[in-house]
């Protein structure tokens, strides 16, 4: 049986669990401890009889070499042994060295060990007694593809590579974004797409950050393995991992839980509450199987607005109770100030990433905003559109003209900007829209120029606005264009002549709204 049909076999029976050998000899129960010679017969034993108590009901087990190694000699002979009575005991089980190895290619061959077979008997510790045969090894992928090229030259072992951990303080750097995606992103993709040439390469996931394992099985696509730690004692959810990082074939993931079973009793019936746990596991995930899988395309834009209703709470963007003049000349009682976010350039960086990633799939030469509220946007949306599509997308805005008979604003292409419209797939780009006036003026121009409307995108949609009702003339939704919005609000808004807030006398907000031809 080949490493990788291992994990095939234990799936097709419904099997995901790898029990974590993270064996602590504070940790072992007392009544081994008290009848071993040594405390590394002790872990030896306590680890065989976990394995003889859990073998029929796990697809893996995973060593954390951190645990062995720092008692040396004897913690590496302990590692050892457990190695050979797996293999002995259940032949059939995947065997996973959790090492986070990585470095230049000569160290990494001495990391190698990990996963070389076991060709001599002797204890001289210079010879290949050392060599543990793991099925597969966790490595860290910061040196980049030619450090690691060492370990994925071995293409019958599988190679874990970290992605998004389970710990908390992960964020610090994983989170970081780089070209339009997480650093976690970066290394998911490249690791998919180049790494995994030899196809024996896989990811570790955390539990505890299912949306970001969502993500990375879109990514990653249906073949990459996830190592997922998290569940259990770091507080992951089992049905959430069963969900998000699934395969469409039900495969593709291996679940590790360490402390919650081999300590989950510390008496004389270890071995049966730690069967006990498995078996539990296993139920549960028999019940999480029968559920949708939840797709990154799916969620991806209720993340995106519950993100920026986050940074319209944080800026105190979104005002209310009040009594603000909109851009049409309509009144409302509420408002959305974008000019709270706008001066933090790390708040409205991210609200373009965001953007620029739900109409990514668009073809898109140009995106055009009006002047001068939209051009940071445009430029930050085309920024990131630029770094997902791999070809620069440019940014140009409109400017405001002469009022209209109704004295309304009017829009015009000036600076030469018409060459990056005519003949182009444009998306058209707004802040927030109440009545879509200025989106729908902005439209005409791009159009009078020769520009193709693709998508139409905003930040915030707070009159309830479709694409129909931003577009004169022949339909652009008839031509293959959608309107897209970050968030929704539904704000009443009301004529000036039957403006209840007017009747009430209450002041026309004159810090935030469209009210200077008011303050005349």
């Amino acid at each position: 049986m080949s490493n990788f049909s291992k994990l095939n076999t234990k799936w097709a029976q419904g099997l995901f669990l790898c029990v974590g050998l993270d064996t602590d000899p504070k940790k072992i129960p007392t009544h081994l401890t008290s009848k071993s010679e040594d405390i590394f017969e002790a872990m030896l034993s306590f680890n065989k009889e976990i394995v003889d108590a859990t073998c029929d009901s796990v697809c893996a087990y995973k060593l954390n070499s951190a645990f062995y190694e720092k008692y040396g000699p004897e913690g590496m002979e302990v590692m050892k042994e457990t190695v050979r009575y797996i293999k002995k005991v259940a032949p059939d089980i995947f065997l996973i060295a959790d090492a986070k190895r990585g470095d230049i290619g000569n160290t990494n061959e001495g990391y190698t060990y990990f996963i070389e077979e076991e060709k001599s008997d002797t204890k001289d510790f210079n010879t290949d007694t050392w060599a543990l045969g793991f099925d597969s090894l966790t490595i860290h992928g910061y040196l980049g593809e030619e450090a690691n090229e060492t370990f994925l030259l071995h293409k019958d072992k599988l190679f874990f590579v970290l992605a998004k951990t389970s710990n908390p303080g992960s964020m610090e750097f994983q989170d970081l974004e780089t070209s339009g995606m997480p650093l976690y992103m970066r290394v998911v993709k490249n690791v998919a797409q180049i790494w995994n040439a030899n196809k024996n390469c896989g990811l570790v996931l955390g539990a505890t950050f299912p949306e970001h394992m969502t993500r990375a099985r879109a990514e990653a696509g249906e073949d990459i393995i996830f190592l997922v730690p998290g569940i259990g004692a770091q507080g992951g959810d089992l049905k959430s991992v069963i969900q998000c990082g699934l395969n469409a074939k039900n495969e593709g993931v291996v679940i590790n839980m360490s402390r919650s079973v081999i300590y989950a009793s510390s008496g004389e019936d270890f071995t049966d509450i730690a069967r006990e746990e498995v078996l539990k596991f296993n139920t549960e995930v028999k019940e999480y199987l029968k559920l949708p899988k939840i797709k990154w395309q799916d969620i991806k834009k209720e993340i995106y607005s519950e993100r920026t209703f986050e940074i319209f709470a944080k800026t105190k963007a979104v005002l209310t109770d009040g009594h603000f003049v909109y851009q049409s000349g309509t009144h409302g009682s509420a408002y959305v100030a974008k000019d709270k976010i706008v001066p933090d350039p790390l708040l409205i960086d991210e609200i373009g990433m965001m953007l620029a990633d739900l109409i990514k799939d668009k073809k898109i030469d140009t995106v055009v905003v009006p002047a001068v509220g939209g051009i940071v946007l445009g430029h930050v949306v085309a920024k990131y559109l630029s770094y997902y599509k791999g070809v620069t997308v440019n940014s140009v805005f409109i400017e405001k003209a002469d009022k209209d008979e109704e004295g309304k604003d009017t829009f015009k292409i000036t600076r030469g900007y018409d060459k990056f419209l005519t003949g182009k797939k444009v998306a058209v780009l707004e802040d927030t829209v109440n009545t879509g006036y200025s989106v729908k003026k902005v439209i005409e121009s791009a159009k009078e120029a020769g520009a193709k409307i693709e998508v139409v995108a905003i930040i915030c949609n707070r009159g309830g606005i479709k694409i129909e009702d931003i577009e004169s003339g022949v339909s652009v939704k008839e031509k293959g264009a959608e309107l897209i919005s970050l968030t929704e609000f539904d704000f009443e808004k009301y004529e000036p002549k039957a403006c209840p807030l007017c009747k009430e006398g209450r002041p026309i907000n004159t810090d935030f709204g469209h009210n200077k031809k008011l303050e005349k």
